[in-house]
């Protein structure tokens, strides 16, 4: 994250510079004439001595002294202090050439540095063994390299003289300490070595105390905090945080260094569940007047951070206007590296109630990841696209993706990503049926996990908490033999939640008495959003009373748990045994309960599994008349539980499709792909099924129908044109064409 984010008031420098240049070849004569008034109280605010050498017109001296001083704070990140002084010297007549110095300063400022231009600078300030103004060239270049997003193997010849520079005796502190933020940052975004990163961050902190500087101080601490969460070293990470907390208060810390700290602030605050102090940073950070001006991947990390805050709240309206945010902003196409990250947020932010969509974004992600050469911009999409694979039911995709994306990250100490991902393998394992290897995975976290457990809301940006609540619950059965609940016949207690709730009790349907106890009866979506049985009481209590302490919501707890087992009981009856509590883990009573969503889940899962699931495919789809507790729209707990019911409703119905498509029974099968697409209308595979569908039982209108549609919504919601397989077929049947 670079101080070029000034560059278009540099460029207004830079436009004053050129103007006088052009000014001098054609009007040698009227130079005297056209200069302008250069007293004290018509420039802008500068220093006391600057304006003392103005008023003595000895700019020589004043071009000295700024060289000197305006290269330091360029290290720090003072380009707003910088800029103000450079001007007087763009408006003195007859000036020859700028030094050298005087023209990196420049480049500066600029909104686009010349890298040809910056590798002349460095070699005439090594023949002059002025290896300070060398380390500014390298670090700039670097800057821009970063900034530009395009291409980051052209950092490996400004790698190169940056490490030789760090190893030269004669270099300044500040200089090595600035140099050390570009060595750091290209390890993690150009490499990505996080554990090599953070001892980079390390070294430079160190020069930066022993420089004095206290922007390059806070600017090291926040890298180091960053790279320390992605190594899973949470503890490293609030050290840093609260050692940098009293630098970030300064009032003249610049912007950048700032920004970069409070950013992984709110990192740390949204994992730990504190949402409002994260959206108070944010909006700090987004009022600043020079906030817009700063670099595009400085703008999305800060914009990404509301859209994670937003996504973990469950606030549905506040992501849809972070995502048009995000989308409405210009950014160079060929910024590989801004739109890989862009596209890897937006994914993360429809993984749980949209897998399609965010398969897609991941793999954009993934293609704008591979032109930039950022082995950084990788990170995501190798995590996110396995994860959508799996919820979009491609199992043996998933498997085979995630299998090469955990060598990666155990190659490059991406600790936090191999993590996530030996729970995403355990969890794929899982619904493959194989108890046995998803336990196996699971037993390796606590191996990779170096520096202590690693709290599981951390790993929330990835997935919701109830993810690893319900994979934990399953893993902790012993054989894959399913519990046996009552059919809809024989239960005396039936609950349906696809399409609404509705509680039968002894065949009489519970109606006022679910109005009336809320917190009851949101009690009972909870335990069934979660599984049903063997849900802790810790969890359920963090659901339903987030704000209270333990003992106060343990407390609620029990009350709102005898009140549901009160609903529906006659006045003289006795507690019915459908749900209990044993050892602070509470169940629905299987022998006496059916729930329509656990049952179709229970269903889907077996066919999915077996080998001719036909007949049990279309009898379980059948099930699903609409989505799970559809006007619950204000849990996420709820909205991750439909999604996932949803998802597993589009694998079934794409197996459904290949299975009937072998024996020429389309018809079967174009009723659920018809309700598919309305729910994932960016699932191409989808699409793909239904216009094949429609041309097989010669519908033709209705699959030019299908494809327009599918066009419309992938290029409206995504901008992007339909998919190989999709095009593929269109054109095959020649309904392609726009």
């Amino acid at each position: 994250f670079s101080s070029s984010g000034v560059a278009r008031i540099g460029n207004l420098v830079m436009c004053v510079w050129r103007r006088r240049s052009i000014r001098q070849r054609r009007q040698a004569d009227k130079r005297e004439k056209m200069a302008p008034n250069l007293n004290a109280s018509s420039l802008p605010p500068i220093g006391k001595k600057y304006r003392d050498l103005i008023q003595k017109e000895t700019f020589d001296a004043y071009e000295e002294i700024l060289t000197q001083e305006g290269l330091q704070w360029f290290f720090e990140f003072r380009i707003p202090r910088l800029i103000p002084h450079l001007v007087p010297l763009m408006q003195v007549p007859g000036r020859g050439r700028p030094s050298p110095r005087l023209q990196l300063l420049l480049q500066a400022i600029e909104n686009s540095a010349d890298l040809q231009r910056l590798d002349s600078l460095y070699r005439v300030f090594l023949d002059r063994k002025d290896f300070e103004a060398a380390a500014g060239a390298a670090g700039l270049a670097l800057n821009r390299i970063w900034d530009a997003g395009k291409d980051f193997d052209l950092a490996s010849v400004w790698w190169e003289r940056t490490i030789r520079l760090i190893e030269e005796a004669s270099l300044t502190r500040l200089a090595r300490a600035f140099l050390y933020v570009w060595k750091a940052a290209l390890t993690t975004v150009w490499r990505g070595q996080v554990g090599a990163s953070i001892k980079a961050s390390e070294e430079g902190l160190a020069e930066a105390r022993s420089a004095g500087s206290r922007p390059l101080e806070l600017y090291h601490m926040a890298g180091i905090a960053l790279s320390a969460y992605h190594a899973t070293d949470i503890s490293k990470m609030e050290f840093y945080l609260i050692e940098g907390q009293p630098l970030s208060e300064l009032d003249d810390m610049p912007l950048v260094c700032t920004i970069l700290y409070r950013m992984t602030l709110t990192l740390h605050l949204m994992c730990n569940g504190r949402y409002a102090e994260c959206l108070e940073i944010l909006n700090s950070i987004e009022s600043h007047p020079i906030f817009p001006l700063l670099p595009p991947a400085l703008w999305l990390f800060t914009h990404s951070q509301y859209l994670l805050t937003y996504t973990k709240m469950g606030d549905g309206e506040a992501v849809s206007r972070a995502v048009r945010t995000i989308q409405q902003k210009t950014v160079s196409e060929d910024n590989y590296f801004y739109h890989a990250h862009m596209h890897s947020y937006l994914g993360y932010s429809c993984l749980s109630h949209d897998p399609a969509r965010a398969l897609l974004h991941g793999r954009e992600a993934f293609r704008r990841g591979s032109l930039c050469n950022s082995d950084w911009a990788h990170s995501n999409p190798w995590l996110l696209i396995p994860q959508a694979l799996s919820e979009t039911g491609q199992l043996a995709e998933a498997e085979e993706n995630l299998t090469s994306s955990l060598e990666r990250f155990n190659e490059r100490e991406h600790a936090m990503y191999l993590i996530m991902g030996l729970y995403e393998m355990a969890n794929i394992k899982l619904k493959q049926g194989n108890l046995r290897d998803a336990k196996a995975f699971h037993a390796q976290v606590p191996k990779v996990c170096l520096h202590g457990p690693v709290p599981l809301s951390h790993l929330s940006l990835f997935r919701p908490a109830a993810f690893f609540e319900q994979l934990d619950r399953a893993l902790q059965s012993s054989s894959n033999r399913p519990t046996t609940w009552a059919t809809r016949e024989s239960a005396r207690v039936r609950i349906d939640t696809l399409g609404g709730l509705k509680l039968e009790i002894d065949g009489r349907v519970i109606g006022g008495e679910l109005s009336r106890r809320k917190k009851s009866t949101l009690l009972l979506k909870a335990i069934i959003a979660h599984g049903g049985t063997d849900i802790s009481a810790e969890l359920l209590e963090d659901v339903l009373w987030p704000d209270a302490d333990g003992d106060a919501a343990a407390v609620d707890l029990k009350v709102t748990l005898f009140r549901l087992r009160q609903i529906g009981l006659e006045s003289k009856g006795i507690r019915a045994p459908w749900i209990e509590m044993k050892q602070r883990r509470l169940s629905l009573i299987p022998s006496e309960c059916f729930v329509d969503s656990l049952q179709f889940e229970r269903l889907a899962v077996s066919a999915l599994n077996t080998s001719e699931p036909t007949d049990t495919l279309e009898a379980t789809l059948d099930l699903y008349i609409d989505d799970f507790l559809p006007y619950d729209v204000n849990e996420p707990w709820i909205a991750s539980r439909r999604e996932h019911l949803r998802a597993l409703f589009i694998r079934a119905v794409k197996r459904f499709y290949d299975e009937v498509s072998k024996t020429g029974e389309f018809d079967r099968a174009l009723p659920y792909l018809e309700r598919a697409v309305q729910k994932a209308p960016v699932d191409e595979g989808l699409s793909v099924r239904l216009i094949s569908g429609f041309l097989a039982t010669d519908r033709r209108a209705r699959a030019i129908e299908a494809f327009s549609r599918a066009r419309e919504t992938l290029q409206k919601e995504l901008g992007v044109a339909p998919g190989s397989r999709l095009q593929a077929l269109t054109d095959s049947a020649g309904i392609g064409q726009k």
